[in-house]
């Protein structure tokens, strides 16, 4: 069981721990207060409650977010890494290599 529920039985929001009432999310918390399988996606009271779930729980999601923010540039060194993926993504696997060896000499010793 991947649900919270309160001493009533109602299903929780896996994020705010709000009961689920909502007519959009009634049906998801009837079937998992019943035992029946549903997607996890649906045991969240809001869009807003899932995204925050996903930043902190998915790296996908996580990965997304901070390319989004820091523009695919590393803040600890300042290299362009979305540049160098849209360069080497396009070799074969024996050149990828050689092009991440010259513009990240520390990936060699990895």
């Amino acid at each position: 069981q991947f649900w919270a529920q309160n001493a009533d039985g109602s299903v929780l929001c896996n994020w705010c721990m709000r009961p689920l009432g909502s007519k959009f999310f009634f049906e998801p918390a009837r079937r998992a207060s019943k035992g029946e399988a549903i997607a996890q996606h649906s045991l969240f009271c809001s869009g807003d409650c899932l995204a925050h779930y996903l930043q902190r729980t998915s790296r996908l999601s996580m990965r997304r977010q901070l390319e989004h923010d820091e523009l695919g540039v590393c803040q600890q060194c300042g290299l362009d890494c979305a540049a160098l993926l849209n360069a080497i993504q396009v070799l074969d696997k024996p050149a990828r290599v050689r092009a991440l060896r010259r513009a990240v000499p520390a990936f060699a010793t990895k």
